[in-house]
């Protein structure tokens, strides 16, 4: 039976914070959220314009040709799939905010397509054992080759739990509050 792993000593800080957890989006994960938000805009912008170009009449009798379908279905995809995204990051800031925190593995890493699939595997502190599945963002690196992982959970559910490299938001840890609060002191001169 597997055991829970050891914590690694740079993810001590993480384990010991106390909630509510300071938690942020890195600059790459902003910007990528804002440029799939202005694809969003620009496709409802297109499919607007279509719409009027053809007179709207053609909606609702669903007249298409296939060029504009090979177009059409995957604007509205995108358009369907971003505020899913939102909601599933937004309760992943929630889970990392508020939740118990502790140290879990990846069991699972299907690499042969993107985005990768995962499955992890972590203990409650009351010693029960969960196994999860995630999509990984971002680049993971594993911090000593045993694919350990910060997994975030909510103690009356640990079925909801996100995995630390299965969300773009991060927790910001003391040590890099103490250099960000250092650098926003003015210099004496």
């Amino acid at each position: 039976m597997p055991r829970p792993p050891p914590t690694p000593r740079e993810w001590k800080s993480l384990l010991s914070m106390g909630k509510p957890r300071e938690v942020y989006w890195p600059k790459e994960a902003r910007q990528t959220l804002f440029w799939e938000a202005a694809l969003n805009v620009t496709f409802l912008i297109f499919l607007v314009f279509i719409a009027h170009r053809r007179g709207w009449a053609f909606v609702r009798q669903h007249t298409f040709d296939p060029g504009e379908l090979a177009i059409l279905i995957p604007v509205v995809l995108w358009i369907y799939l971003l505020p899913g995204r939102l909601r599933q990051e937004l309760k992943a800031r929630a889970l990392l905010r508020d939740g118990e925190v502790t140290i879990g593995f990846l069991t699972t890493w299907v690499s042969r397509d993107r985005p990768y699939r995962v499955s992890y595997q972590f203990w409650t502190q009351t010693g029960e054992r969960f196994e999860r599945d995630g999509i990984l963002l971002g680049s993971y690196e594993a911090s000593d080759g045993n694919d350990r992982i910060p997994v975030f959970y909510l103690p009356q559910d640990p079925t909801q739990s996100i995995a630390l490299c299965c969300t773009a938001s991060r927790v910001r840890l003391p040590e890099e509050s103490a250099v960000s609060a250092m650098r926003d002191i003015p210099a004496q001169s």
